[in-house]
């Protein structure tokens, strides 16, 4: 299993269970936590950017209209893209 970063960690517990109840080919289990490990740590890494990924939006200041905690919406575009 991937090793990485202590909140990663702590979300990943639950998916692990959940495969193991789901998947019993050890090897599958170690393939299926690694890629949805990437996807999360992916996630987590979105979450940083400063500007909307739809509209670029990032006014005056970094962060104007796009959230930084990446759950809500750009308040520019509201997420769709179009201003």
């Amino acid at each position: 299993m991937m090793e990485g970063t202590e909140p990663i960690d702590e979300l990943m517990r639950p998916v692990l269970a959940a495969i193991k109840r789901h998947v019993k080919n050890p090897d599958a289990v170690t393939d299926i936590y690694n890629r949805a490990y990437e996807a999360v740590m992916k996630s987590m890494d979105a979450k940083q950017y400063d500007t909307c990924p739809e509209c670029d939006g990032s006014g005056e200041v970094a962060g104007d209209y796009f959230s930084d905690d990446g759950l809500r919406p750009c308040l520019r575009c509201g997420g769709s893209g179009e201003i």
